[in-house]
């Protein structure tokens, strides 16, 4: 137990042994062979808590092992608990700080509810409901991106990348990361036309979307019952 908060730790699914995950979802898998086999072992762990979140019906928080939490953190998970069923999903630490956070409420002097409006990357810590972890296991169509970039894929599921701000966490820069790098590959022309194509309309279909949720940006939205 730590700051009067008790825990369980969830034993993450190895790189070297996450064939049981491919075998279980294997027609969601016809890309798989684009990650590294950390980059899946690390998609089944959160696929295996986000499951488990639907059985218990309750919103559970996701932590890695190894981070650095702040003595503030009871408070963040008390104001996290008011607005967890509207926001479905509360990120608690974003790995590119220099993404911009749209402020969308004042919960405290301290604490702010905002969201991001590009891709915040890192899944270190996030609060997640239900509804949210049903959202994220429904739109999985195929697994061939690294789990935090389709975690902000909100034009597939809908789950808006919402954070409580300023951080009340922080990875132990002490410790490397296990999930390592990819190389990188030379691609064709072709390839590079039809990867920016891709990207060109992904950022046209978030863009159409949060157009669709923007009333879930507005302190008001927040304030009804």
């Amino acid at each position: 137990m730590a700051y009067g908060l008790s825990y369980e730790f969830f034993p993450a699914i190895e790189h070297d042994n996450n064939k049981g995950f491919c075998d279980e979802i294997n027609s969601k898998l016809p890309h798989c062979t684009n990650l590294t086999r950390a980059e899946i072992g690390c998609f089944a762990s959160h696929y295996f808590l986000w499951q488990k979140c639907v059985t218990l019906n309750s919103p559970i928080v996701v932590l890695e092992d190894d981070l650095i939490i702040d003595k503030s953190f009871p408070h963040y998970l008390v104001h996290a608990s008011n607005y967890i069923d509207k926001c479905r999903y509360i990120k608690l630490y974003g790995l590119k700080q220099e993404r911009k956070i749209s402020s969308v409420k004042t919960i405290s002097e301290q604490i702010k509810l905002g969201y991001y409006q590009k891709g915040p990357s890192g899944a270190q810590g996030y609060i997640i409901s239900a509804n949210g972890a049903h959202a994220f296991l429904s739109g999985i169509r195929k697994i061939n991106i690294p789990v935090d970039d389709y975690m902000y894929l909100y034009q597939i599921h809908y789950n808006l990348p919402y954070v409580l701000f300023p951080f009340c966490i922080k990875p132990n820069d002490n410790l490397s990361s296990t999930i390592g790098a990819r190389g990188i590959a030379k691609r064709k022309i072709s390839s590079k036309l039809l990867l920016e194509y891709q990207r060109i309309i992904d950022s046209i279909k978030r863009y159409l979307t949060l157009i669709r949720l923007k009333h879930k940006t507005k302190p008001e939205y927040f304030d009804k019952n």
